[in-house]
């Protein structure tokens, strides 16, 4: 999770604070998170 995280915010300028990112526990809660808004950034689809 923390290496996608990394890419993400490296590639898409999206970041996911770390203490939503203990909470997730696969890739789909990673991309739930970003397209509900939860993380900092615009949506991913």
């Amino acid at each position: 999770m923390m290496a996608m995280s990394a890419m993400l915010m490296e590639r898409y300028g999206i970041d996911v604070p770390r203490n939503v990112l203990r909470a997730l526990r696969t890739p789909a809660d990673l991309l739930e998170c970003i397209n509900d808004g939860f993380c900092s950034s615009g949506r991913v689809v």
